[in-house]
């Protein structure tokens, strides 16, 4: 994730298995899920309802993510979705 000082991190989450880490120093909305909490949704909802981000500050989400099939991790995408 990298540094962040006086602000707090929310819906992050990872492999608590792969990582050996199940809690977080941050918000308790941030938190080891296991692969298929990770891998069952396959688009803005569930755990992941507040990754859908306005981030070019047009009107309407950007649609940042990929979140491929129910046995694959949500990938950012890059460049032109």
């Amino acid at each position: 994730m990298g540094q962040n000082v006086g602000g707090t991190v929310s819906h992050s989450y990872w492999d608590a298995a792969a990582a050996m880490q199940t809690a977080s120093a941050g918000s308790p909305a941030s938190a080891g899920k296991t692969a298929a909490q990770l891998q069952e949704p396959t688009g803005y909802d569930g755990i992941y309802a507040q990754w859908n981000l306005n981030l070019d500050g047009s009107a309407g989400n950007d649609d940042p993510w990929n979140f491929g099939l129910d046995d694959e991790y949500p990938v950012l995408r890059y460049g032109a979705a």
